[in-house]
């Protein structure tokens, strides 16, 4: 039955803007249709269509229904929205003359964890040269409570110099944790170790985090270079979770946390890596050409008994097939970690997959280890003149080592729409289906945190 609704999800999406454009077509001023009046469709004088018509009208029904029931009704409230200027009118409420700086609500929900607000305050240009600084409060949903600061500048006071500033408390109810790699079986008695067990079950976690970016920057026509060093402190407290979800145990019920390296000791550490990020893109926000870089490389130094390597790498090509309107996305990312001198490397520090921007489809963090990579093919489009379409497929795997990475692949589909200028997200909807549906909802104006920084 799942595979037949992701059949028809994918049907309903690749038809919609044909359906979409047939629906508001209609017909000629004189009441016929438009391709007869035009000479291009010549009526059959039989008195039945011919079996292949009746067997496309049979198989195009569900997404036509779908189309005039849920896409055009969209559309047109888009479109009263636009011609009421309301987006207009709560924007120059909520920000500066300018609209360089403002104080927004902030909002998401993720499934079973359900909705979280907060109220976010920036400014884009602090001090006339790019500086983005932005402080966020949020509560509900994934958090008990979260606390953000971040600073942003490419060319610090007009020179070269590349500064980033990040501090963060966070308090998480309800973490996922599905045991290591991807293979496990399922929970039948006993405390399992998290190699051999594939079980969703849920912890809570408290942190702090600090992190300090600096180098050299520069930025010419939307075109960005960074290149320094990152410092990133991060200190963390794991226990039982805090909030049941029915049906998921929480974490110490199935695994034996002894074998969670730093779950009852917590972790306490000093992370530095050398940095390199390169966009080449024609806009910011949802470009239509180019591509982008990032890799890093660094580590931690040993603290108590606490010691491994982290490097990743992550591109972007944003191909350009029409107009700029419709736009490919090609993506790849590696992260890895790997022991140093016999180091602990703590469960928290591995790599994951699953979530809002990783293998969508997937719970966060459904799969993690040592060594993982991920692949996304994007199509996006326009829906309206401020709303894009977007379809995708991601792809990822997660190893113990590189002999293991690529041995079993998991695979993620979805659908969504992208509310907001060129330049910047507003609202995003998300569908996607994995090992099940996923649906995600984010309105975060002005998001000015980098991801990296934020979750290690």
């Amino acid at each position: 039955m799942s595979n037949l609704v992701v059949r028809w999800v994918w049907l309903v999406v690749l038809m919609m803007p044909t359906l979409a454009m047939a629906a508001q077509s209609g017909s000629s001023s004189s009441g016929v249709p438009a391709n007869q009046a035009r000479g291009w469709e010549i009526v059959s004088q039989a008195g039945a269509p011919h079996v292949v018509l009746r067997t496309s009208r049979l198989l195009l029904t569900p997404p036509r229904w779908f189309i005039r029931n849920f896409f055009i009704p969209f559309e047109h409230l888009v479109s009263w929205v636009d011609d009421r200027a309301v987006v207009e009118r709560v924007v120059d409420f909520l920000y500066n003359d300018a609209r360089t700086a403002g104080v927004v609500p902030v909002a998401n929900s993720r499934n079973e964890l359900g909705p979280s607000a907060g109220i976010k305050a920036f400014h884009l240009d602090l001090l006339g040269h790019g500086e983005e600084i932005a402080a966020r409060t949020d509560y509900g949903g994934k958090h008990f409570h979260l606390l953000e600061f971040g600073f942003e500048s490419v060319q610090f006071g007009g020179a070269p110099v590349w500064v980033e500033i990040h501090l963060r408390r966070e308090a998480h109810p309800s973490l996922p944790f599905s045991g290591y790699g991807m293979h496990g079986r399922g929970f039948s008695g006993g405390l399992r170790d998290p190699r051999d067990a594939k079980v969703d079950t849920r912890y809570s976690e408290r942190r702090d985090l600090a992190a300090l970016r600096t180098g050299y920057g520069s930025a010419s026509r939307g075109r960005r270079l960074k290149a320094g060093l990152s410092w990133i402190y991060t200190r963390q407290t794991f226990s039982r979770s805090r909030r049941a979800l029915s049906g998921t145990p929480s974490i110490e019920q199935v695994y034996d946390i002894s074998r969670l390296e730093r779950f009852q000791g917590g972790v306490d550490t000093h992370e530095v890596t050398l940095d390199v990020e390169v966009n080449l893109t024609n806009r910011r926000g949802h470009p239509s050409r180019g591509t982008t870089w990032e890799v890093y490389v660094g580590g931690v130094p040993r603290q108590r008994g606490v010691s491994y390597l982290h490097y990743g790498a992550v591109t972007a090509a944003y191909l350009n097939l029409f107009r700029e309107t419709r736009v490919l996305v090609l993506k790849g990312a590696l992260e890895a970690v790997d022991e140093h001198r016999g180091g602990i490397i703590p469960f928290s520090a591995l790599p994951r997959l699953g979530g809002a921007r990783t293998l969508r489809g997937y719970k966060r963090g459904t799969f993690r280890d040592r060594q993982v990579v991920s692949g996304t093919v994007e199509y996006r489009y326009p829906v309206h003149d401020k709303v894009l379409g977007e379809v995708y497929a991601d792809l990822g795997s997660a190893g113990l080592s590189y002999r293991q990475l690529g041995s079993t692949w998991k695979a993620g589909y979805g659908f969504g729409f992208l509310l907001g200028a060129k330049d910047a997200t507003n609202v995003k909807l998300d569908l996607s289906y994995g090992d099940g549906f996923e649906f995600f909802v984010s309105f975060d104006p002005a998001r000015a945190f980098h991801e990296r920084t934020r979750r290690l």
